[in-house]
């Protein structure tokens, strides 16, 4: 690659067999220059570090398992929380219509103003599974991404349409209610 140089400002793919396990969180590594993306010269490098595992994890959940497409429809949950961003923007870019639950009504808004989301809703104040089906004639939404699991994901479950997905990604919830099979 021509548009790469030894000391160059360049964030790392991570991949199986890319390079060895101890490089990944380096500061300095060497790598192949194709296994490299260049960091723009604003961009710091401690939020470039950060790309490619939120954007890579919601990329993951969305396409890859979820297989998400235009005009689908997907929840997000924790919207406001460290994956829900990357996940909303990369789900709006596909063309999907994104609901995404948050617990205030200020980062609802900046969800729906800042980055796209659909319908937003205040899981504190409003029952998410009956918000998605009244929002969609009661047949529910074609995805969950669901970062809370516990209780929440049984009703992550109850909110999808007939053959719907739902993407565990995390257990952030406080509760160790654990999924009852017959939910599905």
């Amino acid at each position: 690659m021509q548009d790469r140089w030894v000391g160059q400002k360049v964030g790392t793919i991570v991949t199986s067999g890319s390079h060895a396990a101890w490089g990944s969180h380096a500061e300095f590594t060497v790598t192949a220059a194709n296994m490299t993306w260049v960091i723009p010269g604003a961009l710091s490098v401690d939020i470039a570090a950060a790309i490619p595992v939120t954007f890579g994890t919601a990329h993951e959940c969305l396409f890859e398992f979820g297989h998400l497409r235009e005009s689908r429809s997907v929840l997000i949950h924790a919207g406001a929380g460290a994956l829900g961003p990357a996940t909303l923007q990369l789900a709006k870019r596909a063309g999907a219509r994104v609901f995404t639950t948050a617990s205030d009504d200020a980062k609802l808004a900046r969800l729906k103003a800042d980055f796209g989301a659909d319908v937003t809703i205040n899981y504190v104040k409003q029952d998410f599974v009956e918000a998605i089906k009244a929002e969609t004639g009661g047949k529910g939404v074609d995805l969950v991404v669901d970062s809370i699991a516990g209780s929440n994901l049984t009703r992550s479950i109850a909110s999808l349409k007939y053959r719907g997905r739902a993407i565990i990604v995390g257990v952030s919830g406080r509760d160790s209610e654990r999924l009852d099979p017959l939910a599905l």
